[in-house]
């Protein structure tokens, strides 16, 4: 029980994480799986932005 409470807790720092990342490059930020080479692409503030 200890160690799932564990995972789940880093998942959510990650999480937490890419969810900054994604406001910063003016996205919503709600896909997890988001990364550098798809943010680079946009403009910040584009509210079309999607990882």
């Amino acid at each position: 029980m200890k160690k799932s409470k564990k995972i789940s807790l880093n998942l959510n720092k990650k999480t937490i994480s890419n969810l900054k990342m994604g406001a910063i490059a003016g996205g919503s930020g709600n896909n997890p799986t988001c990364d550098l080479s798809l943010q680079d692409r946009c403009k910040p503030g584009d509210l079309t932005y999607t990882c």
